[in-house]
Parts: C-alpha cells; structure tokens; sequence
C-alpha cells in the first residue's frame, strides 16, 4: 500500500518528467516539489529510473481496472466494446504522457528501462489481443494476432502523424479509422497469416495466478454491477478463492459446490463464467 509520501513523490516526479522531460528532471527537483528530504526519496526508491517504473505500474493498475469496468458495465457489440478500450487506454496515454516518458527514458540507455519499455509494449499487444479475438476471434480465427499487430502499428502511425498536419483529426476518429482499417483487412490476414496464434501466444505472457486473478476481478465487477441473487454470497466465494489458491487441492469437495453453484445461476447471464471455472482449478 502506498503511504502519504511515497504517493507525493510520484506525483510530483511525473508533474516535472510532463513539464521538465524526464532526462532535465533531477532528484533534487523531485524531494523539493515533494518537500521530503533527499534520505527518504532513497529510503523508498533506489533511482530516478526506479521511481518512473513504479509510476508506470501504478498507471497501468488503474487502466486495468478502467479496462475491466467499461468491459463488465458494456452492453454492446464485441467491436464496439473494443473501439471504446482502445480509445480509453489511447485517452489515458495521451493525457498522462506516460509511454513518451518511458520511452525518453529508456533512450538514456538504462537497461532495466529499455527492458520494462518492451514489457510494456507486450503487455498492451496482450491485453489488446484479448479484446480483438473476443470480437473477431469466431469469424477469423487464423487472424487475430496479426489484425493485432496491425491495428496496434496503424494507430501508432496515425496518432504521431496527426501531430504535424494542418487539421488534426479527434482521436475518436483516429481509433475509429484504425479499427475499419483492420477489419477491412481481416479476410486477407485470415487467408495469409504472417502468425498465429499457434505460433505465439500473448496470453502465455500471463501467468495462471495472473489470469485468474483477472477473471476473478472482472466477474466481482459484473456482480457489483448486475441484480443477481447472492451476489454478496459469490462475491465472498471469489475472494475466498483468491486468497486461498490452494484451495481446489485441500479442498475439493468445496470446490467443486462452489463452481456448481456459480455455474447454474450465472449461465444464462455471465457466459464467461465457464471459462472462469475452469481457472479455477
């Protein structure tokens, strides 16, 4: 958990790397828009590039959670569902700067920042991946990571270039114009993949204890957002599984009543709720 003075650090060293640039920021900029001494800045972070990867990790939590309740609280089309993420996480970047400040940073040649730059970029070709299969994965099932990869590409180049021209476009458009792009494409890319997922799967970037974790949180969204009957009672069941991961060995008798009774009162609403189960264990 994050204390007082930890959080001002981070939010006055991500003010300054905004205004200043991280590689014109100093320490000394940082304990002094803080107002900590020097001793306590090394008492929670051993450098200046130390304290960018755990700003980084704090943004991209609460863009996890943004992810996971737009996508619980979504009563559209699976297209639509993704439209709306990329413009929310595109929106996010954006304001924050964020992935400009990693990449200045890992320019300076740190190496666990040019290596935490690459796992970021992974991390969103996951997580998008996840939201372009759920849409187009029934229909071009040979398709996905490549329609991945090229929306993923399209929305880097037209976002940097829209910085130059005389009229920008909103990024409304920009994300709306990739993703016709990319489903334009899709019959080809499923005729002549240059991958698949056969090849490389992202989701194996996740571990088990990580993707459930994921699917544990999304579905608490859904029942805090849904009349259900016993949400409070599945809520306790989830988190019970949460912290005790051991729990389809010790006890499996357990287990197995909990995932019965998940199954049969949230079928017909929670379609996912399968795919949860089986996590489990």
């Amino acid at each position: 958990m994050m204390n007082e003075k930890q959080f001002a650090m981070q939010k006055a060293a991500h003010r300054l790397f905004k205004e200043k640039s991280y590689v014109e920021t100093s320490i000394a900029d940082i304990v002094k828009e803080s107002n900590v001494s020097r001793g306590t800045f090394y008492n929670y972070f051993a450098s200046k590039a130390a304290l960018l990867v755990e700003i980084t990790r704090s943004f991209q939590e609460h863009l996890k959670e943004e992810r996971t309740l737009l996508t619980v609280q979504h009563r559209g089309t699976d297209e639509e569902l993704l439209r709306e993420i990329i413009y929310l996480c595109r929106e996010k970047e954006q304001n924050s700067r964020i992935n400009q400040i990693v990449a200045e940073a890992a320019g300076e040649k740190d190496i666990d920042l040019v290596r935490y730059a690459e796992d970021l970029r992974i991390n969103r070709m996951q997580w998008l991946h996840v939201y372009v299969k759920r849409a187009f994965g029934s229909t071009y099932p040979h398709a996905t990571l490549a329609a991945t990869q090229f929306v993923e590409s399209t929305l880097n180049y037209h976002i940097s270039f829209n910085r130059i021209v005389n009229k920008p476009r909103t990024l409304r458009e920009i994300v709306d114009y990739c993703v016709d792009l990319m489903i334009f494409a899709l019959p080809k890319l499923e005729e002549k993949p240059l991958f698949s997922t056969d090849d490389f799967l992202f989701d194996d970037q996740m571990t088990c204890k990580e993707r459930f974790t994921e699917a544990a949180d999304q579905l608490i969204q859904w029942l805090l957002t849904h009349e259900v009957d016993n949400t409070m009672l599945f809520k306790e069941y989830i988190e019970l599984l949460l912290s005790h991961r051991e729990l389809p060995l010790t006890n499996p008798a357990l287990t197995a009543h909990i995932k019965k009774q998940l199954v049969e009162a949230l079928n017909p609403d929670y379609p996912a709720i399968h795919n949860f189960v089986k996590l489990i264990g």
